[in-house]
């Protein structure tokens, strides 16, 4: 390992906080059901070529994320 690394790893202290302490997980799946639809259409989208030719040929609209 490298010694940066290392240093990290030693700085770090035990702790009994989970990921629940830190996250909601219910608001997150609540926002994420939100515009699920959405992501899976981007995530079709990913790696097109013509992506803007795509979306007018399903007269698809461009929305942002943050008005779902």
């Amino acid at each position: 390992m490298s010694k940066q690394f290392e240093k990290f790893l030693s700085q770090l202290s035990e702790t009994n906080a989970t990921l629940d302490y830190f996250t909601d997980f219910d608001k997150v799946k609540e926002n994420v059901n939100k515009i699920s639809i959405k992501l899976t259409q981007l995530n079709y989208l990913i790696g097109k070529k013509d992506l803007k030719k795509l979306l007018e040929s399903y007269s698809m609209k461009i929305q942002k994320f943050s008005k779902y």
